[in-house]
Order: C-alpha cells, then sequence, then structure tokens
C-alpha cells in the first residue's frame, strides 16, 4: 500500500516537473520575441530617421541658390524713391555706376553658368514697333522669336533667342545669345546674357522671367 503511494508521488512530481520546464520555455520563447520586437522597431526608426535625412538633404540642396530683394536708390537721389526694386541671386555682383540715369547691371554663377543682366529705361519715349524692328535688323537669328506678354498687368515684349555683341570671355571672343524683356507702358528694358557655353536659353528665360516678375 505504502509502495503504491509512493509510486503515485513520483509520477505527480514528474507531472509537475514537466509542468514547469515547459512553463519556462514558454516564458524565454516570449521574451525572445519581445526583444526581437524592439530590435525591429528600433531598425526601422532608424530607418525612417535616414529617409527623413536623405529628404531634408535634398531639399537643402535644391535651395542652394537663394534670392534677395533689394531696393537700388541713386546716390543723388533727393526723394529716396528707388529706380529698381527686385530680386535676385544673393551672390551676384551689381554695378550701380549708371544708377542715376536708370543702368543696373548684375552678373554671376546660376548652375555652373555665368550670366550678366542690364536694367535700363533707355527708350521710354520708343514705340514698341521700332523697338521690335532694332532687335530684328540687328540682333534676331533663325531661332530669334518676339511675342507679346504681359508683365504685373503691363503690356510687354519679350524677345527671345537674339544674338549679342562679340565679347571677349576667358580669354576667348564668344557671341552670347540674350532674352530681352521690354515692358514698353512702363519703359523699361530687362536683358540677360549668357556668356560661357554651351548655351542654356531655358534656364536664362526661367531667371529672367523670375527677375522680371519681382519688379516692384
Amino acid at each position: 500500500m505504502v509502495y503504491k503511494y509512493k509510486t503515485i508521488l513520483i509520477i505527480a512530481l514528474i507531472i509537475l516537473m514537466i509542468g514547469l520546464f515547459y512553463f519556462l520555455i514558454q516564458v524565454i520563447n516570449k521574451d525572445n520575441s519581445e526583444e526581437n520586437q524592439i530590435t525591429e522597431e528600433i531598425v526601422n526608426s532608424q530607418s525612417m530617421d535616414d529617409k527623413t535625412s536623405s529628404r531634408d538633404s535634398e531639399d537643402n540642396s535644391a535651395m542652394e541658390v537663394g534670392w534677395v530683394r533689394k531696393s537700388f536708390i541713386p546716390s543723388e537721389s533727393t526723394t529716396n524713391e528707388p529706380v529698381w526694386n527686385i530680386e535676385y541671386p544673393f551672390n551676384w555682383q551689381v554695378n550701380e555706376g549708371g544708377l542715376h540715369e536708370g543702368y543696373l547691371g548684375l552678373s554671376g554663377e546660376y548652375n555652373g553658368n555665368l550670366y550678366s543682366v542690364d536694367f535700363s529705361y533707355p527708350i521710354a519715349e520708343q514705340g514698341f514697333e521700332n523697338w521690335v524692328d532694332e532687335e530684328n535688323k540687328n540682333h534676331a537669328q533663325p531661332n530669334s522669336e518676339i511675342m507679346k506678354v504681359v508683365i504685373n498687368g503691363n503690356q510687354a515684349l519679350k524677345a527671345l533667342n537674339l544674338k549679342g555683341k562679340t565679347i571677349l570671355y576667358e580669354g576667348k571672343e564668344v557671341e552670347p545669345i540674350y532674352h530681352s524683356v521690354y515692358v514698353y507702358q512702363k519703359g523699361y528694358v530687362i536683358s540677360i546674357y549668357q556668356l560661357n557655353s554651351p548655351q542654356n536659353p531655358e534656364e536664362m528665360e526661367a531667371i529672367l522671367n523670375r527677375i522680371v516678375n519681382s519688379v516692384i
């Protein structure tokens, strides 16, 4: 009889030990699973941070060419009225030598290309027909075109792909192409020239459009 109870007790202990062993295995597996989940979350978080950093880098790269706005007032002015109030690339050089006569010059690099921009009031009394004739006669080439446009509510003419006078650039003679906008309701002309090769008329027109539309 005693032997029978001992046998039952031993079997119960064995069952209890098996249950305890199974329980420990479940706890260990659960801990490993949670650890793997945490690791995955950390990796995913780092991946998102890397993507965000990459986007920020691309955004900063796209904004490398900054623009500034400035009013240009002749030193001789008694009214402090600006002759020009415009936006232009911040690192460009400015020539204010002819500002008292309405002339302003800008020059500098943009995306690796070298440009110069002239602002002037040379033909306040000249009708746009005469201006078109002058441009066609002296500067037109086969791909040149002149069109009517509206700039800030003012009637204007835009001339594209005109041929400029031969200039010396980096020891070589070049014939730059240029674009012009003649805002004849206001009497001023803005022209942009590309001084290096190869020519990039699309970029040059985009720069001219931004400058012209910034005039106040």
